[in-house]
């Protein structure tokens, strides 16, 4: 599901972790524990949460204004330093930079989960400790998220530092230049029926009878002469039933399907046509 692969989702691993938490199933209680962490890995849930409707979005802020706030203090560099600055005494000028975002989703899309996009975000996050290149200055990095659940919105607002350092080899930025300070998160969304589409080109699945003990007919609505194909897939998921259908035509269309071998319970049943998906709830009784 990587973008270099043809598909839309371009995961992260901070994607795949979240989404294989929360799919999996819980062994020992609802939460996380030491002993069986977030449960069983549930593959199909998993993968079923980055298909259609459901779709991952990377959100980045970027900064939107550099102020200098404090001149002329003295730092020096340690000798364990990761930001390729080498060793000696600066004179660094403290900058604050501030970045918002503003995303709005179509209509029709909403947000389900949001997390942070840590691969993404720059490595200011913890900002500059004491102790640590810059001895005595302690601004660690402050934003937020807003992303309400069932809304198609998502904001971030915050503010970070960053220091120049002027010394006798040179210039250089600690940790980052501010050009390239950004804070990064991601939407998990999912498409609410016929979201983006006209109301012509809805196929409006139903299903009778339903509760059903042998068989169901499906009826639905075409925009144009075309095949179809029906699937329907158990609570887990899992595909129990699939059936081409060739050569409809364009408007109502009904078609009975053998259900006789299904075990009770209930499923759901999902008929594709020229790329567009409906899908109803089926209940089996024997």
């Amino acid at each position: 599901h990587h973008i270099d692969n043809g598909l839309p989702n371009n995961l992260t691993i901070e994607d795949v972790e979240a989404i294989m938490e929360k799919t999996a199933t819980h062994i020992s209680g609802p939460n996380y524990d030491l002993f069986t962490g977030y449960g069983r890995v549930n593959a199909f849930g998993a993968v079923e949460q980055v298909s259609d409707p459901y779709y991952v979005k990377h959100l980045e802020s970027s900064n939107v204004s550099v102020v200098s706030v404090e001149t002329g203090m003295s730092a020096y560099v340690t000798p364990t330093n990761i930001y390729d600055v080498p060793q000696g005494n600066y004179i660094a000028e403290k900058f604050k930079v501030d970045w918002t975002l503003n995303e709005v989703l179509p209509a029709g899309h909403e947000i389900i989960d949001w997390w942070e996009f840590r691969a993404n975000t720059s490595n200011t996050r913890n900002g500059i400790s004491t102790g640590s290149v810059i001895l005595g200055n302690t601004q660690p990095i402050q934003g937020t998220v807003n992303a309400p659940l069932g809304g198609n919105t998502a904001s971030s607002s915050g503010i970070a530092y960053t220091y120049r350092l002027v010394g006798a080899s040179g210039t250089y930025w600690y940790p980052a230049h501010p050009n390239d300070m950004k804070y990064a998160f991601t939407v998990h969304v999912r498409k609410l029926p016929g979201a983006g589409l006209n109301e012509d080109q809805l196929l409006n699945l139903g299903v009778y009878p339903n509760p059903s003990s042998d068989k169901i007919n499906l009826t639905f609505n075409l925009a144009s002469n075309s095949d179809a194909k029906v699937s329907i897939t158990d609570a887990m998921g899992r595909v129990v039933l699939n059936r081409d259908l060739s050569n409809l035509v364009v408007g109502n269309n009904e078609v009975e399907i053998d259900v006789i071998s299904l075990d009770q319970g209930v499923y759901y049943c999902s008929i594709f046509s020229n790329g567009i998906v409906s899908t109803v709830p089926l209940l089996k009784v024997n």
